[in-house]
């Protein structure tokens, strides 16, 4: 909250190729954007008006999320203005077409756009009109989508590894041993929130499948070690660990905060990085020419 009453930005939008209907947002982070104090937002009632295409999908009890977020959207269109010194300002039906400025950004085109196609198969077809919005700093979000790992089935059409509560299944069923969390699991979708309590689901998986697991001999720590030595695989040992874990927390008391993250991994492994760490280009007794950030795993129990 310190960093955003200093900043400068007073007004920001967020624009949407297609309708809000069809909006990838996440509903706690939608309801969130509503409580930032001093800050106004503001979504044209016109643009919630839904053509009956849009309006069977928010009807299909499946879609009962998009309803949701439909709502949220509906009442941040019905509040009046406080005069707060920021906005955040949420379009639909638009496209960025081209961006203007002289060294640097200072005007986005914009494109209007309707749609087309059935419920469900709804894409964003550009009008022909356009306008322009001053700006000076532009961020793109497209989304995410999973990619695959040899040796596992993929679903191309989802983009996620085709799983029953996280046991990945094959053509021929549940495949032994293979399980899946987040975002390959059900799509990129969610937050923090959402993947601790899917990643919990796949946990109670492993653990009810566990006793067949533990009955199949298993080769182990030391050839969990020697695999990350053949593949130059930079790792770090739960120690250490646990010493970035006190230096977070640590580097936070000052702010009243309850840890203080590492935001890059060079800043990270820079405390912890030992003697015995090998420097690029040099070569460690496996051969490996990747630096190595310590050659031990715990015991984990």
């Amino acid at each position: 909250m310190r960093a955003l009453s200093a900043s400068r930005v007073r007004e920001i939008y967020l624009i949407g190729r297609r309708g809000p209907v069809q909006a990838k947002f996440t509903r706690a982070e939608l309801a969130d954007l509503g409580r930032i104090p001093e800050c106004d937002v503001v979504v044209d009632a016109d643009t919630l008006r839904l053509d009956p295409a849009s309006a069977a999908e928010l009807e299909d009890r499946r879609h009962a999320e998009a309803a949701k977020i439909f709502s949220i959207l509906c009442s941040f269109a019905d509040r009046a203005l406080t005069g707060a010194a920021r906005r955040c300002v949420i379009r639909f039906f638009e496209a960025p077409i081209a961006f203007e400025g002289d060294k640097r950004v200072e005007r986005i085109v914009l494109i209007k756009n309707r749609l087309a196609g059935g419920p469900f198969h709804r894409v964003a077809v550009p009008t022909g009109a356009a306008s322009t919005l001053s700006c000076g700093l532009v961020f793109r979000s497209r989304g995410s989508r999973g990619r695959p790992l040899p040796g596992l089935p993929f679903d191309t059409k989802r983009g996620i590894i085709p799983n029953d509560g996280g046991r990945v299944l094959s053509s021929a069923g549940i495949l032994p041993g293979a399980y899946v969390t987040g975002w390959i699991k059900r799509g990129a979708t969610g937050v923090v929130g959402t993947n601790r309590a899917d990643s919990a689901a796949t946990i109670d998986a492993v653990l009810t499948a566990l006793p067949a697991l533990l009955s199949q001999m298993r080769p182990g720590r030391p050839a969990l070690l020697s695999l990350l030595r053949r593949r130059c695989v930079s790792f770090v040992d739960f120690g250490r660990w646990l010493h970035i874990d006190a230096i977070e927390v640590a580097r936070a008391r000052s702010c009243g905060k309850p840890r203080e993250k590492f935001t890059r991994v060079e800043e990270m492994l820079s405390v912890i990085i030992g003697p015995r760490t090998v420097r690029s280009g040099e070569q460690d007794q496996a051969g490996c020419e990747e630096p190595a950030v310590c050659e031990s795993v715990p015991n984990v129990r």
